[in-house]
């Protein structure tokens, strides 16, 4: 199997990609912003309007800025 050079680590090239996409995610995790329960409370609430409104399942993040 072709072996290629990824930022994540040396992997196959089937995996390069899968690896790279996880370690954006979990570069993503590092920006979150920590929240109060209250703050967490109000987002759950928003979410659950919103799915009214719109029919849909919705999830809110919070990111530092």
């Amino acid at each position: 199997m072709a072996s290629v050079y990824s930022d994540v680590t040396d992997l196959p090239l089937n995996c390069k990609s899968a690896a790279e996409r996880t370690q954006r995610v979990l570069d993503r995790e590092d920006s979150l912003a920590e929240l109060s329960d209250s703050g967490r409370r109000r987002l759950t609430e928003w979410e659950k309007e919103l799915e009214k409104d719109t029919g849909c399942r919705v999830a809110l993040v919070a990111y530092r800025v």
